[in-house]
């Protein structure tokens, strides 16, 4: 199935609220009254940018323009399935991720928010999925939250970038094509990758 990676153009009203950023994705990725197997099958992950002004959306079929809202727009669309076959056990990359850490004292989880913890936590998670670190940088620490029906929803984000090498080909793209640990529908998890040459 192939993998489309599509840049959005948003006001930061959309952003602001990860519940509706999450509910416009899925409207313009997912036919009218799809079950809950088949919005899971359309693979959607996103991260917001640019201060919230742009939304990197990853999805198995191509968002429909014609669906989204909000002030929303495509600025443009490519196929991922060239660069997920060019990597290779080797291939050194600069990478990028928003993601949730989080651990689960007693099982119940809890947001990491101390820098070094998340660090941390992300070198665990980066051997898991079969990346070694070459350097990770901690752009960003964040709290969003939005309002899925009566009820706040909060999550705790933390963005880092660096450069790795791939350990595990397979592990590593089953990570970009599926996302990284918790949040995945709320802006979590969408893990870029670009190889150096």
């Amino acid at each position: 199935m192939p993998t489309y990676l599509t840049k959005i153009t948003t006001p930061k009203s959309v952003t602001r609220d990860i519940h509706r950023t999450h509910k416009i994705l899925t409207t313009a990725v997912c036919p009218p009254n799809i079950t809950t197997p088949g919005r899971v099958a359309t693979r959607l992950l996103h991260r917001v940018e640019r201060g919230g002004r742009e939304i990197l959306a990853q999805s198995a079929t191509p968002l429909d323009p014609t669906r989204l809202e909000g002030g929303c727009v495509i600025a443009g669309t490519k196929l991922l399935d060239p660069l997920l076959d060019h990597l290779d056990n080797g291939t050194v990359v600069r990478y990028k991720i928003t993601a949730n850490p989080v651990h689960a004292p007693n099982r119940v989880r809890r947001p990491i928010t101390d820098p070094d913890r998340i660090l941390a936590w992300w070198h665990r998670t980066a051997d898991r999925i079969g990346l070694v670190l070459d350097s990770t940088a901690l752009l960003d620490t964040a709290k969003t939250s939005g309002m899925r029906r009566d009820q706040r929803v909060v999550v705790q984000t933390a963005t880092m970038e660096g450069v790795a090498t791939i350990r595990d080909v397979d592990t590593v793209r089953d990570a970009i094509v599926l996302g990284v640990g918790h949040a995945r529908a709320y802006g979590c998890g969408l893990l870029s990758v670009v190889p150096l040459e």
